[in-house]
Formats: C-alpha cells, structure tokens, sequence
C-alpha cells in the first residue's frame, strides 16, 4: 500500500529517538513522495530530522502537562486530539510502545496503527505489535523491522544527522585554543554520567583511565549535561590542566554532536551523548551494568561493548535493590585493552 501522509511516535529519551532516526530514512526511501512527520517531547527532539527525511515536527510537552491543573490536562487533551486529528494520517507507527504513546496513535483517529514487537502498557491493545527476524537483536533493527514490514529493504541502517556547519566551527575554535597542537586522533571525549546511578562508571575509574590515556599521550575533553557538573569537575581537577578540557554543562546537543564528530574515540555509559557520538561515526567504548548494551546499546560497526560481569545484570532498576554498584566490575584495565585493540 502506499501511504501519503505519515506520523512516526517517539517521543523520548534522547538516546530512543536517536535509535529511531534509521526509520526516518528508510520510511523516506520507500516512500519518497509521503508527508512524514514525527511526535517528540520538546527536550528530545534536537536530532529528529530535517528535510528531506521529516517534513513536519509535532511536539508535546510532557513536563508541562504534567504541571497543569485536572481542567488544564483536559484542555490540553483534547487540543492534541484537535491538532491530531486534523493531519489526516493515513499511516501511524508507535516506536515508543508505552501507555503515553498509545494514546497519542489514539488521538490520531488513524485506524491503521502499527508499532514495534516490544508493546508495553497495554500500547499493543492501539497499535499492532510488529515483529521480525530481529526481535531479540538490536532495538535499531527491530525498529527497522516494522519499516522492512511495509516493504522497505534496508539493510544497514542510515543515521541522518545534521550538518552543523556552525557548531563545528565553534568546537574547532574551542579545541584548537586549549590544545593547539592536537590531532583528531589524540581526542578523547569521556563522557562520566548517565542518569541513572546504576549506569555509572565510578569517578575514579574514569580518572585512572584519564591518566593512563594521557600518559599514551591523548587529550581528554570531558562531555556531558549540568547533571554532571560535579563528575566534570571532580575528574578535571585530578588531571594535569594542559591535558584535559572540561565541557561538561558547556555545550547545546549540537555542539555536543559537533564535538562528538571532531574526536577519535568516546567512552562512557548508557547516556545520550554516547548514542550521539555513535551516529556521528565516532569509534566507542561504552560502558553497560544495570540495561542491556547488546539491545539497547549505541549502535555501529565501530562500538564496542563491555558489560559488568554482575550475575544479576542487566536487572533494569534506576537503584539497586542489593547496594551494589555493578559498574565497579569494569575494570580499567579491561577498558585500556579494548582501547589498544
């Protein structure tokens, strides 16, 4: 069937919509001449993209609506639905699968609704669960899955990310006035935080390997968000200051892309700015404990893995209910080998 005018749902986290970003392409590819627009939270829609991919962004601000009084939340319903229903979607595709996603493919008032295999909060009830020859791979190619479904071909998923012409250029500047004698293949990004506590490397094992990097002779530039103001300056200031730049809280998701794309190797966590690094073509070391990096990790020919041998990982808990800190299993020993392969 050829569909004219479709609405893909993703509407958070940063890391989840950069997973979806291939779908945008092949959905392109198959249907060159359809309307495709994209449902996203305000905070994570940075990375959605541009023409010729998505011709149209519809956001909902989640944390807003949270915030409003019970009449609010119904005028803000029923807003939705107007504003929905009014794109005449012939084709809706859930790759969120969650409650929050459902109604959304609800209030379109499209009937042929689709998502991906893994439909959680009764999301399955709305959208058809898809499944296909990747269901227990990857999230990317079980996403593409339900692209495949529609007739697509693609086999190596297609990151499009922006140009970010300017960003580029502020990042050169940036780098080039702390380490003026660099090359790309002596940067370093380490990125020290990743929401949730059991997804955290310690702070001294990201100093330790600092050092270590620096004693090869890198450049460290530390990434991340104001969350990880602490991390950044707690790691900055154990390490010899000509050899380290602290951009933690520093840089807008662009820039952060920009940096992302002017270095030879990140290594961090389960967080958003490693799966950024990865769609810009930067080689990873990520680091996995309590979520699953074979399914759910940054993905590409030049990432590499490195789970804590924890027996009870991946467990999917914000906290740990046992005091651990699984993380701690990675070794930076274990890190340093990958980095010399």
């Amino acid at each position: 069937m050829e569909y004219k005018n479709i609405l893909i749902i993703k509407m958070s986290a940063l890391g989840d919509v950069m997973h979806a970003l291939p779908c945008a392409a092949a959905l392109r590819d198959l249907y060159p001449d359809a309307k495709i627009s994209w449902l996203v939270h305000p905070q994570f829609g940075t990375f959605v993209p541009e023409a010729p991919y998505v011709d149209e962004v519809i956001y909902f601000d989640k944390k807003a609506f949270t915030k409003l009084s019970f009449m609010g939340k119904i005028k803000e319903f029923f807003r939705m639905k107007k504003l929905l229903h009014s794109k005449n979607f012939d084709l809706v595709i859930d790759l969120q699968g969650l409650f929050k996603s459902a109604v959304m493919a609800l209030l379109t008032g499209c009937s042929n609704r689709i998502g991906y295999n893994d439909m959680r909060e009764c999301s399955g009830l709305i959208s058809r669960a898809i499944h296909g020859p990747n269901d227990k791979g990857h999230i990317v190619q079980q996403y593409l899955d339900v692209i495949r479904f529609l007739g697509s071909k693609v086999e190596e998923p297609v990151f499009p990310m922006p140009k970010l012409i300017e960003e580029k250029h502020k990042i050169k500047e940036i780098l080039n006035k702390k380490f003026s004698n660099a090359k790309v293949d002596q940067l370093i990004v380490l990125v020290p935080g990743a929401g949730w506590v059991t997804k955290e490397w310690p702070v001294s094992y990201f100093i330790e390997l600092a050092n270590e990097l620096i004693q090869r002779g890198k450049y460290i530039v530390l990434a991340g968000g104001p969350a990880e103001l602490p991390k950044g300056e707690e790691i900055s200031s154990a390490l010899p200051k000509d050899k380290v730049l602290n951009l933690v809280g520093k840089t807008n998701l662009r820039e952060l892309a920009a940096l992302m794309g002017s270095a030879t190797l990140c290594i961090g966590g389960d967080t958003g700015p490693v799966h950024i690094a990865a769609a810009m073509g930067c080689r990873i070391i990520a680091l996995f404990g309590a979520s699953s990096g074979h399914r759910a990790g940054p993905y590409g020919k030049k990432v590499t893995i490195i789970s804590t041998t924890e027996e009870c990982a991946p467990c999917f808990k914000r906290k740990c209910p046992l005091h651990k800190n699984c993380m701690e299993k990675i070794s930076v020993e274990e890190v340093m080998k990958i980095y010399k392969q």
